[in-house]
């Protein structure tokens, strides 16, 4: 329990966010390496055994099993951008929330300095820049 009467606040939700973002970029990045993989790795050996590929007449075959394959990761990549952009709009419109709110606040507060109003609001408008 030292840490954390040690430790501020602060500190300790900036650690959990940057460790939350990495996670985040890594991961969509290992899953567009792995779907990539398969389409990747075909085209190198039908490069390699072209030769071999030809001998035997397989063409239509590996034609169709290529088409297969980037035809899944043209439909993981879609998928991938249509959850991003999913979630950059319910995230913009928390945000949009919160500078209302915060506003709302302000507004109503009649003898509150004008000042700290202004710092609500800026940090209110922070919350919105940083979830986009």
């Amino acid at each position: 329990m030292s840490f954390y009467h040690t430790t501020s606040t602060g500190r300790i939700i900036n650690r959990l966010t940057k460790d939350t973002s990495d996670i985040d970029r890594n991961l969509a990045s290992n899953l567009a390496f792995a779907f990539r993989s398969p389409v990747l790795s075909s085209v190198s050996e039908a490069i390699n055994g072209l030769a071999t590929i030809r001998a035997f007449g397989i063409s239509p075959w590996l034609i169709n099993r290529y088409q297969g394959l980037v035809n899944r990761n043209a439909a993981v990549s879609l998928l991938t951008q249509s959850l991003n952009r999913w979630l950059s709009v319910r995230l913009e419109g928390l945000g949009a929330l919160c500078t209302l709110l915060a506003a709302i606040v302000t507004v109503e507060q009649q003898g509150g300095n004008a000042a700290t109003m202004g710092l609500l609001l800026t940090y209110a408008l922070q919350i919105t820049v940083a979830t986009s």
